[in-house]
């Protein structure tokens, strides 16, 4: 069997296909990887500026915050507003934890289909972020959907 031959049969086409499964497989790993690094250095973050970002020492065993879920997220939250303070909105998630949500010109408001202001939103409005974390897990948002 010579090489043109090789390359024609069956047994190379399975072998290449098995490789390029084998090459999707770890991919997908990594990208699980990622996230789930992402998310618990977010955690991370959180925990360790709960003091400065809140101003209370609310330590429990080995530094993380009482009541806190075991991993928060990375890319946005929902919660009711607490506080707004220029340029941060405090909101009241999941568990009754607080995350800080920094706005900036870049930030879009909708409730509904309608864009809206910073200056509608109001204490105790329902809102979903989506955005990023910073190293102090604070949430820099870009799209903040008001929930009426």
């Amino acid at each position: 069997m010579n090489a043109k031959q090789f390359i024609k049969s069956r047994l190379f086409i399975g072998i290449i296909m098995g490789i390029f499964c084998l090459a999707l497989l770890v991919g997908s790993f990594q990208i699980g990887m990622m996230i789930g690094f992402r998310k618990a250095q977010v955690s991370y973050a959180w925990s360790e500026h709960y003091d400065r970002n809140f101003g209370g020492p609310r330590r429990a065993i080995m530094g993380m915050p009482i009541g806190t879920p075991q991993f928060m997220g990375a890319f946005g939250n929902f919660g009711t507003i607490i506080r707004i303070d220029d340029p941060a909105i405090i909101v009241s998630g999941s568990n009754n934890t607080e995350r800080i949500i920094i706005t900036d010109s870049k930030t879009q408001f909708i409730n509904m289909q309608d864009k809206i202001l910073r200056t509608d939103l109001k204490l105790g409005d329902n809102i979903v972020i989506i955005g990023e974390s910073d190293d102090q897990g604070q949430i820099m948002a870009r799209l903040i959907r008001l929930l009426k």
